[in-house]
C-alpha cells in the first residue's frame, strides 16, 4: 500500500514539546476569534471582527502608529460582511443569534450599519443582500434590498431606490456608476430560469433555462463592463463563465474548467479572480501579475493554507490568511513594493501552536484505483516519531456534493485530536473539488462513496499509523449519513459511530427538501443529482437509508440533533432511535433545545463537543488481552 504525503512535516520539533493542559473546549469553534478581518483601501488600517464572550466588535489599528480603537460592540449579535467601503467608511451587518418567545430560531435578515470614521457617526438600515458596487467617487453603495437595488448616500445616509425589482428577481448586478446592468429571475411556480440585461425597469432576455432547478447564477460585474460573470454547475462542478451583455454569448468554462469556490471581489465591487476548490486554495486572477505574487506569498507557507482576503486599492498590500500545518490561524500582509511579508495577528489565540494538531494532505488507492484525496489531523502533542498505532476517528464532511475537507482549522478535527485520536477526513467521491469527482458520486452512496471512506481505514493501518481496532466514525449531516451507514455495511470495522444532525432517511430527507417552491431551488437539483430520482431510485433510497440497516450496526450509536433543524429534522434521529431500539442495538440520543443545523449557539457546540468526548472515551480504549490459556 502506497500513501502520497501531499504536505511537508512541520511539526516534527513543535510537538514534541513538553505536554502542556489542553484549550478548553470553548477553544474549538467554527468562526475564529478574530475574523473577517479587512484592509483599508489606502492600506494604512485594518478593520477586524473579534469575539467579546457575549457577542461581537468591531475594531481598527492603525498600522503605522499601532493605535487601536473599538469601533462598535454588539452584543448576543454575529457580525459579517465586514467592508472598507473608502477609508472613512466601513460597512457590516450584525445578524441575532437569540431566540424569540416560541424559541424558534430568529438568526434572519439582519442590520446593515455603515460607520463614518473620521465623524464617528453611523447609520443602521435593515440589510438583505451583499453590497453589489460602490461607486467609483466613493459617494455612494449599492446592495440589494427587499424591493431591487438600494443606493445609500455615505455622507447623509439617504436611502434610494437604485433599481426597482420585478416578480421573481432575486439578484442583480450594478455598475461602479450605479446603474443596474443585469438581473436574475427563478420563477418559484415554473422553475423557469431568466437572466437579464437591465437598465432601469427595462429588460431584455440574454439566457434562459426551461423549468427545472437553475443551474446558471449571476456571479458579479467584470472588469471590461461588457460581460459578466456567472456559475454554471449543468454539468456537475461550479465553473465559471462569462455572459455578454449585449447578445448573451456564453463563454467555454473559464481556467480550463477548473472548479469555483468563490469570486474574489476588489472593493468597488467588480470581480477580480476566483478562488478555486482543492485540498489547498489558490487562486486564479485576470491580473497575471497578482496572480504571480499570490503564488509566491503561498510558496512562503509550505503545508499550508493560503487565502487571500482583500487589497488596498493600489495593490500594493495583499492581507491574506494563513491555516493549516502546525498554524491555527493568523493574518498576513504581504507589501508589494517592499517584497515584504508581515504578520498581522492571530485568529485564534486561545490555541497555541503547541495545541494544534498538525494537519497534512495524503491521497490512497481506492480499490478499484482511484487515487482519494484527504486529510490527516495528528493528535495534539504528540511527537512525529510516535505517530504509531493510534487510535483513529474518520469524520467524513457534511453536505456532500457541496463541500470537501481541505487543509485549515476544522473546529471538530481539531477537538478530538485533543483528545488523543488521529482523524481522517477522505474527500470521498460526491465531494467538491472537481466536476468529474462530483458526478464520480452520483448514486454511489452505501456503495463506492462508502468503500473511499473504508479504504483510508485499511491504507492507514496497513501504513502502521492507526491501530485498525481502535476506529470510530462520526460525522455531521451527510457525514452523519455515512458514519451510520458505514457501521452497518462494514460492522467489523468501527468501534462505535456518532451522527450529528445526521440523515437517516433517505427518501424522507429529499421529500423534505423538495417541499413548496424548493422544488425549484439548484440545491434539491444536485441532491437529486446525488441521489436519483426519488421514484425511480425508491428501492435504492431505502436499502441504504440507516433506518432501515440497524439490525446489522454492531458498534454502539450516538446520535444528536438540533430541535429545530429545518435541512434535517430531529425526526431523522427518532426514527434511528427507534430503530435501533427495536434492533436491540445499544444507541445514546441527545435532543440540543432551541438550535439549528448550523449549532449557532456555543453553548451547543460546547455540548456537542463534550458528548463526543465521553463517547469517544468510553468506546475507544484498548482492549484487555487475555492471558494465554496453559
Amino acid at each position: 500500500m502506497i500513501i502520497r504525503i501531499l504536505a511537508v512535516c512541520l511539526a516534527a520539533v513543535a510537538l514534541a514539546a513538553p505536554a502542556l493542559a489542553k484549550p478548553p473546549v470553548t477553544a474549538f469553534t467554527p468562526i475564529p476569534e478574530i475574523h473577517d478581518m479587512q484592509i483599508s483601501p489606502d492600506g494604512k488600517r485594518v478593520a477586524w471582527v473579534q469575539d467579546t464572550g457575549d457577542g461581537e466588535a468591531v475594531v481598527e489599528r492603525n498600522l503605522e502608529t499601532g493605535k487601536v480603537r473599538s469601533v462598535i460592540r454588539a452584543e448576543n449579535r454575529r457580525i459579517t460582511d465586514l467592508l472598507y467601503l473608502t477609508d472613512n467608511y466601513l460597512h457590516m451587518v450584525a445578524y441575532n443569534v437569540r431566540y424569540d418567545a416560541t424559541d424558534k430560531d430568529t438568526y434572519n435578515i439582519g442590520t446593515a450599519h455603515i460607520f463614518d470614521l473620521a465623524r464617528d457617526t453611523s447609520y443602521r438600515f435593515d440589510a438583505y443582500g451583499r453590497i453589489l458596487a460602490v461607486n467609483a467617487d466613493g459617494k455612494t453603495v449599492y446592495m440589494r434590498g427587499r424591493g431591487g437595488v438600494t443606493g445609500i448616500q455615505l455622507e447623509t445616509g439617504n436611502v434610494m431606490s437604485a433599481g426597482m425589482a420585478r416578480q421573481w428577481e432575486d439578484d442583480f448586478i450594478v455598475s461602479q456608476a450605479g446603474k443596474l446592468v443585469a438581473a436574475q429571475d427563478v420563477n418559484r411556480e415554473t422553475g423557469n430560469n431568466r437572466i437579464f440585461a437591465a437598465s432601469g425597469l427595462d429588460r431584455r432576455v440574454i439566457f434562459q433555462e426551461e423549468p427545472k432547478p437553475a443551474e446558471v447564477h449571476l456571479l458579479g460585474a467584470l472588469p471590461d463592463s461588457a460581460s459578466i460573470a456567472v456559475v454554471d454547475t449543468r454539468a456537475g462542478g461550479r465553473v465559471a463563465r462569462t455572459l455578454t451583455l449585449a447578445d448573451g454569448v456564453i463563454s467555454e468554462p473559464l481556467f480550463n474548467g477548473a472548479e469555483i469556490v468563490a469570486p474574489v471581489r476588489d472593493r468597488t465591487g467588480d470581480i477580480a479572480g476566483f478562488r478555486m476548490a482543492g485540498v489547498y486554495p489558490r487562486h486564479e486572477f485576470f491580473d497575471a501579475d497578482l496572480a504571480t505574487d499570490v503564488r509566491s506569498i503561498r510558496a512562503s507557507f509550505p503545508g499550508q493554507a493560503v487565502t487571500l482576503v482583500n487589497w488596498s486599492d493600489d495593490r500594493s498590500k495583499l492581507l491574506v490568511n494563513v491555516e493549516g500545518g502546525i498554524e491555527p490561524g493568523r493574518y498576513a500582509i504581504f507589501d508589494r513594493t517592499a517584497r515584504k511579508l508581515t504578520a498581522v495577528m492571530q485568529t485564534r489565540p486561545s490555541v497555541p501552536k503547541e495545541d494544534m494538531g498538525e494537519v497534512i494532505s495524503i491521497e490512497y488507492p481506492a480499490r478499484d484505483g482511484r487515487k482519494i484525496a484527504a486529510i490527516i489531523t495528528w493528535p495534539a502533542r504528540l511527537p512525529a516519531d510516535q505517530r504509531k498505532g493510534l487510535p483513529l476517528v474518520v469524520l467524513p464532511h457534511d453536505h456532500a456534493q457541496d463541500a470537501s475537507s481541505s487543509v485549515g482549522f476544522d473546529w471538530i478535527a481539531q477537538f478530538i485530536a485533543n483528545e488523543g485520536y488521529a482523524v481522517l477526513q477522505p474527500n470521498y467521491r460526491g465531494s467538491a473539488g472537481s466536476t468529474e469527482l462530483r458526478t464520480a458520486g452520483y448514486q454511489e452512496f452505501g456503495r463506492k462513496m462508502q468503500h473511499d471512506i473504508t479504504d483510508g481505514v485499511h491504507a492507514l493501518a496497513e501504513m502502521g499509523w492507526v491501530d485498525p481496532d481502535r476506529v470510530c466514525i462520526a460525522g455531521e449531516g451527510w457525514g452523519g449519513y455515512l458514519a451510520l451507514t458505514g457501521a452497518a455495511i462494514t460492522p467489523h470495522r468501527y468501534r462505535c459511530a456518532a451522527a450529528i444532525n445526521g440523515i437517516t432517511d433517505l427518501p424522507d430527507f429529499l421529500k423534505k427538501q423538495s417541499e413548496g417552491d424548493q422544488r425549484y431551488n439548484d440545491y434539491v437539483g444536485r441532491w437529486k443529482n446525488m441521489l436519483g430520482d426519488p421514484e425511480a431510485n425508491l428501492d435504492n433510497l431505502e436499502r441504504y437509508s440507516p433506518v432501515n440497516l440497524a439490525r446489522q450496526i454492531a458498534a454502539p450509536v450516538l446520535l444528536i440533533h438540533a430541535d429545530n433543524n429545518w435541512y434535517s429534522p430531529d425526526r431523522q434521529s427518532r426514527k434511528m432511535e427507534l430503530s435501533l431500539e427495536a434492533a436491540e442495538k445499544p444507541v445514546d440520543y441527545i435532543l440540543i433545545p432551541r438550535e439549528n443545523h448550523f449549532l449557532i449557539r456555543p453553548e451547543s457546540r460546547q455540548r456537542v463537543l463534550n458528548e463526543l468526548a465521553k463517547f469517544l472515551a468510553a468506546n475507544m480504549a484498548p482492549r484487555v488481552k487475555q492471558p494465554a490459556q496453559d
